[in-house]
């Protein structure tokens, strides 16, 4: 799986507009999301099928947005009860667990129960894109491997 985030004002843009746009492919399935955040958990989503990743950045910088972050990851799937969990390994920082639960109507005891069950000791931690945001920020060694990745990316599309 492959997400490319573009805004107008790199990291800045979801703060600064509460929405992000971004090209994702999941296997042979290429998208134009954009995600307009309600609240730190909640957001409104649409999307639409493209032919080729590049349709989209172009797309995408036409209107002003340039790409400043990309995830690449095998996600596997799983589901407890109602909610939805996403098992994420990623190319530069490492493996996380990301629990949806906007179909659950006792999210708070699932949720719980859950992470009980399966010994979570971990904090919640930030969105993935503010992981490396914060990585870029602190690390040029890591900066570098993600600037040459995010090139290659957007020169093979």
């Amino acid at each position: 799986m492959l997400d490319i985030t573009c805004g107008y004002v790199g990291f800045e843009s979801y703060s600064k507009y509460g929405f992000i746009c971004r090209v994702r492919q999941k296997g042979n399935n290429i998208t134009l999301e954009v995600k307009n955040y309600i609240n730190k958990d909640e957001c409104l989503e649409q999307s639409i099928k493209l032919e080729k990743i590049i349709d989209g950045i172009n797309y995408l910088k036409l209107i002003g947005m340039k790409p400043y972050l990309y995830l690449k990851r095998y996600r596997e799937v799983r589901k407890y009860k109602n909610l939805k969990i996403f098992i994420d390994e990623f190319d530069l920082i490492g493996s996380y667990v990301e629990i949806e639960y906007q179909d659950s109507k006792n999210a708070k005891e699932e949720l719980d129960e859950f992470i009980k069950l399966i010994n979570i000791k971990d904090l919640p931690q930030d969105m993935y894109g503010s992981i490396i945001k914060d990585k870029l920020s602190q690390d040029s060694e890591f900066r570098e491997k993600f600037e040459i990745n995010l090139e290659k990316i957007l020169n093979n599309n």
